[in-house]
């Protein structure tokens, strides 16, 4: 695929995927002539990818992503990045990365029908002033990704909704994550319930207005989507969250989506993007995928 730039929404769930901003004691102005010194560093990564043997893996697909501009405007997470096209492991399981510049990469791996035995995600930083990720990876000493065919019982299932409409503001609407049913389920039948309520009714056309949405996971809990997550962590899991915006808050917008992973009643794991729309549609919807043998691997 020919290289493509994160837009907005790329931007948007990386920096929800960071825990709080490490550059928050920084003034931008300042910042900003250090960073784009940053990323004028030289990034030079490689890989290799094994079963938990030791053995090679040929032909891993491996996704790299550049820090290789700022954010215009310069606000966080301050860096952007572009996806660079894939390249393979070849027979020896390794693959490199040379000839880069940027503040640094943001590398996935992927092996189709093999589950991830250490984190197959990571992000390495290059740019001296930030927190470097060192050693950095080199020629005689590869980052390790290791994978382990996955057994079909652990095949991961697809979390799809589809648009979910909402009828009355407030209402509750509880809804199944593991089959389609595009009006919700009967209570009790379900693995979330989901609420929302936006204040348009005397608003104009295009107006700002008040709106949350709050969600429940009855018996289970949820929590945010990090990119330091490799597997579904076993705590820190909340039954029931809300988002909310007012009419005069900076960051208003009329939707949002989280990116988050999810602990079912059952003790199954998941990991969704829940998208909430407050515009005309006003619906919420679900995608994601869930793992029915109780691994925590999302992978």
């Amino acid at each position: 695929m020919p290289e493509q730039a994160a837009s907005q929404d790329d931007l948007d769930a990386y920096a929800r995927t960071l825990e709080g901003d490490p550059f928050a004691d920084l003034d931008p102005d300042e910042f900003r002539l250090s960073a784009l010194k940053m990323l004028d560093t030289d990034v030079e990564f490689y890989g290799i990818v094994v079963d938990e043997t030791g053995d090679p893996i040929e032909n891993a697909h491996v996704t790299l992503s550049v820090f290789d501009h700022l954010v215009d405007p310069f606000e966080f997470p301050y860096f952007s990045f572009t996806v660079r096209e894939p390249v393979f492991t070849d027979k020896r399981g390794r693959f490199a990365v040379e000839d880069e510049r940027g503040a640094g990469v943001y590398v996935l791996v992927e092996v189709p029908g093999w589950a991830p035995v250490t984190a197959p995600r990571k992000l390495f930083v290059y740019a001296q002033g930030l927190s470097q990720t060192l050693p950095f990876p080199s020629r005689n000493e590869p980052a390790e990704f290791v994978f382990k065919v996955r057994p079909p019982q652990e095949e991961l299932r697809r979390i799809n909704t589809g648009a979910l409409p909402f009828v009355d503001d407030g209402l509750p609407l509880e809804v199944s994550l593991r089959r389609t049913a595009r009006y919700g389920v009967e209570p009790g039948t379900g693995e979330a319930i989901v609420s929302c309520a936006r204040g348009i009714k005397d608003a104009e056309i295009d107006a700002r207005f008040d709106w949350w949405c709050e969600m429940q996971i009855p018996g289970g809990g949820f929590q945010p989507l990090r990119i330091d997550m490799d597997q579904a962590p076993v705590d820190g899991y909340v039954e029931s969250g809300r988002l909310e915006y007012t009419a005069d808050d900076p960051d208003w917008d009329d939707r949002a989506d989280r990116d988050l992973i999810v602990r079912f009643a059952d003790g199954t794991y998941g990991s969704l993007t829940i998208s909430m729309r407050m515009d005309g549609d006003f619906y919420v919807a679900f995608d994601g995928v869930w793992n029915p043998s109780g691994s925590a691997w999302l992978d």
